[in-house]
């Protein structure tokens, strides 16, 4: 079993109810069978 988990530390969303762009950093982490097997941070772009 696979499992995703994703957050947003320390980021508002309020700009995108306001249709406005928005760049956050996102935390991820994979388990695989409730062992955390991957971790990475990437960045999100919201452009419309």
């Amino acid at each position: 079993m696979f499992r995703c988990k994703v957050s947003w530390p320390g980021t508002d969303l309020t700009q995108l109810t306001a249709g406005r762009r928005i760049k956050v950093r996102l935390d991820v982490e994979l388990y695989c069978d409730d062992k955390l097997c991957a971790t990475f941070t990437g960045v999100y772009t919201q452009t419309t």
